[in-house]
């Protein structure tokens, strides 16, 4: 353990005058505001991200100004929902394994999984644990960083020169090392980032300052400090994940901290919608994977013509869509006014009732979404059924029970043979017509 006396700003006072802690702490409230604002905002950001319905421009520059407030911006689910299908379906024809899981499944284990070793590889590098204060100057604190950096196989960020020597992301860290002053306040502010308390927007912005606003860099140090919260970027990337995902953050030419913030708040909000689909706790370094095999591995222009009617339809439109995936708003409205009752069993209970869409959401275009002729009036556990591919209906209204629903399952769900819908319409069998053939497990 390492006894520093230090002041709120994070200052060693333990051998400073007095005179002189005052005119440090002085020098660095602006700076100190300066996070306590963005930390509030940033707050805010993360409590109304899965509200946000409205869609603006940002445009957050290097000064970490933004021309709108950042909580307007967060993932689109229909467009998730739609890059999530392609990601399934590709990794399933690739594969023949179906996605439970990231780490179970071979195609993003090899291909996504590295990054868990290169992290454990970097903190072994660095071995911060071993960092005293007095070797600040000698070139051994940057040097841990730059082996940190310098691991083989990792290609979180341009090191290895293809591009030149000024090309390498660590450039100015490299040049510092046997340097004086320079040398000194880069291994202090390594030193503050991986053993000290300072804020990070702090840190952050000396960091841009000392080995310049190098995005990829930047976030890598950050990744190493702590990969629950902070994760590696390549802006170009990312930004094209983002357009597909209908979030308009953009991170290329906008290296700061309120940005960088934005960047992994996007991450956040798309570990909690793969949480809602995987088996385990998605982490945030699998969003920052499915985020890149998006833009990468994916074709995104192909999920951008999926998505373009629904993009240039109105706000207020595409807000009901989005409720609509949850079977509220307009199309439970509609759904209810055409059944009144459950579609099969006549329950008039309307509490007890969900709208399930017959067509999965996910799957529709957006008219189809709202479409009163792709909903069902269901009981939970018909509607549970029906979703898993456990039930389906015929051209006359009968149900078909899927041989992989085990008989006394069946029964205790209350599903038979002689259950079928109440009403049957020419649309509505459109709809069955397409469940009966994508979504049904019919063994045959």
């Amino acid at each position: 353990m390492i006894s520093l006396a230090r002041d709120p700003a994070g200052l060693d006072i333990s051998a400073v005058p007095l005179p002189a802690v005052q005119g440090q702490v002085a020098e660095r409230l602006p700076v100190m505001a300066k996070c306590a604002r963005e930390a509030a905002s940033n707050s805010r950001y993360l409590g109304q991200l899965h509200e946000a319905a409205s869609r603006a421009p940002v445009n957050i520059g290097q000064t970490g100004r933004s021309d709108i407030h950042m909580e307007d911006d967060a993932i689109d689910i229909y467009c998730f929902e739609k890059a999530f299908a392609a990601f399934e379906r590709k990794l399933e024809t690739e594969s023949g394994v179906p996605l439970v899981s990231f780490a179970s499944h071979p195609v993003t284990e090899v291909q996504e999984g590295y990054k868990y070793d290169v992290h454990k590889r970097g903190r072994a590098a660095l071995a911060i644990a071993s960092w005293k204060p007095e070797a600040i100057g000698t070139g051994a604190i940057a040097g841990s960083v730059v082996e940190a950096i310098e691991l083989p196989g990792n290609n979180l960020l341009v090191w290895d020169g293809r591009y030149g020597e000024n090309g390498k992301a660590h450039s100015a860290l490299r040049g510092a090392i046997g340097t004086g002053d320079e040398l000194r306040n880069i291994e202090q502010l390594l030193f503050d980032l991986y053993r000290g308390a300072r804020p990070a927007c702090e840190l952050f912005e000396e960091a841009s300052q000392l080995l310049g606003r190098k995005y990829a860099l930047l976030g890598y140090l950050f990744f190493l400090k702590d990969r629950s919260q902070y994760m590696p970027i390549a802006p170009k990337s990312f930004d094209t994940a983002f357009e597909v995902l209908g979030a308009t953050l953009r991170t290329a030419n906008r290296c700061c901290w309120e940005n960088y913030t934005g960047f992994n708040a996007l991450l956040s909000d798309i570990r909690d919608r793969l949480d809602e689909r995987l088996e385990g706790e998605p982490s945030l370094l699998d969003a920052h994977s499915f985020a890149w095999m998006v833009a990468r591995w994916l074709d995104p222009e192909d999920i951008k013509r999926a998505t373009k009617s629904y993009r240039q339809s109105t706000s207020k439109h595409r807000f009901a869509i989005r409720r609509a995936r949850n079977g509220q708003g307009l199309f439970r409205k509609r759904v209810v006014r055409y059944w009144k009752d459950c579609a099969v069993t006549g329950c008039p209970q309307k509490d007890l009732l969900t709208a399930c869409h017959i067509k999965p959401w996910s799957e529709c275009a957006p008219r189809e979404c709202l479409d009163v002729w792709n909903g069902l009036l269901l009981t939970p556990n018909l509607h549970a059924a029906l979703d898993a591919g456990y039930i389906t209906f015929a051209e006359g209204g009968a149900i078909a029970v899927s041989p992989d629903l085990p008989p006394d399952a069946a029964a205790t769900l209350g599903i038979d043979e002689t259950l079928r819908l109440r009403r049957v319409t020419p649309k509505r069998m459109e709809y069955l017509a397409y469940h009966r053939e994508h979504v049904f497990r019919d063994a045959q």
